[in-house]
């Protein structure tokens, strides 16, 4: 069975540029990570990211998402009934509407998404795969942590073993994030 197609809020991708680690996404995701209007919207409020993200999406591993109407009339809803900000509310919805997998950060976003059938991970569980697929060694991930945290980014976590047992507390999510 095919992976599934993403979809992302802006926190991924602030938190992985951020981290020095943006270049992961490429090779976890590249093909099926799609970014709504609104969110490279709110990526372009940061030049850093915006830099990064411009440049995903113009090498083409990065997907922009053109919401149809009735996705954007989805949207609308989720803000609406979750208060959700744009960013979010169209991630959601464009992971509803889509069968996608959605990568978020906030806890209404997470919970609006669980609301409407989508599974859902966030940075964190993104690191976890990196790691345990090896893309990226523990040594990185706890670097790219500290850069995170560095920048200000709201963390959960201090260091890769927070992630990994946290995540191999849940045998089943360990195994459906390694294969996400």
């Amino acid at each position: 069975m095919l992976p599934k197609p993403v979809a992302c809020d802006t926190s991924l991708l602030s938190y992985f540029v951020h981290g020095g680690i943006f270049h992961i996404l490429q090779v976890l995701f590249a093909g099926r990570l799609y970014v709504p209007p609104t969110v490279a919207a709110e990526a372009g409020r940061t030049p850093v990211v915006w830099e990064a993200v411009a440049g995903a999406l113009r090498d083409g591993w990065l997907l922009r998402a053109h919401l149809s109407p009735e996705e954007l009339a989805a949207a609308v809803r989720v803000r609406q009934n979750y208060g959700l900000d744009d960013g979010e509310a169209e991630a959601v919805a464009l992971a509803a509407r889509r069968g996608m997998v959605l990568i978020g950060d906030e806890r209404p976003g997470r919970a609006a998404a669980t609301s409407l059938g989508v599974l859902v991970t966030g940075s964190m569980g993104v690191l976890y795969k990196a790691v345990e697929t090896g893309a990226l060694t523990v040594d990185e991930a706890d670097t790219a942590i500290s850069r995170m945290r560095s920048a200000r980014q709201w963390l959960p976590v201090q260091r890769y073993q927070d992630v990994k047992a946290f995540v191999d507390a849940n045998p089943l999510r360990a195994d459906w994030l390694k294969n996400l």
